[in-house]
């Protein structure tokens, strides 16, 4: 599984450069995949990279840094780590108004 998605990583970090989103979807992709098979804490750091990423350099935050935040409080209620919890969720909940006014989802 790792390989698939490290080399379509690598591909896209290659082709795309290393800030485009799809590099961000691809380590998000391989977070969720790992905590799915429960590897949590082989994901962990990938849901982290991908809040690191969506973070830098942008004014407002965007669907996958919502994406990624509320996956990590998934796994670490799962893993038990009920202040892990609680963090990842408020941070969702404070930015989930800011990615529906951005993607207009408001109007859905």
């Amino acid at each position: 599984m790792e390989a698939g998605f490290g080399e379509a990583q690598a591909i896209r970090e290659k082709t795309l450069g290393p800030e485009h989103l799809a590099v961000a979807q691809t380590t998000f992709s391989l977070g969720v995949a790992l905590w799915r098979v429960g590897r949590p804490a082989e994901a962990e750091p990938l849901l982290r990279q991908t809040l690191a990423f969506d973070r830098r350099d942008k004014k407002e935050p965007d669907a996958p840094l919502l994406w990624a935040s509320n996956a990590l409080g998934r796994m670490k209620a799962e893993l038990g780590d009920l202040d892990g919890l609680e963090a990842s969720f408020k941070e969702a909940l404070a930015i989930a108004p800011k990615v529906a006014e951005a993607t207009h989802l408001h109007h859905l």
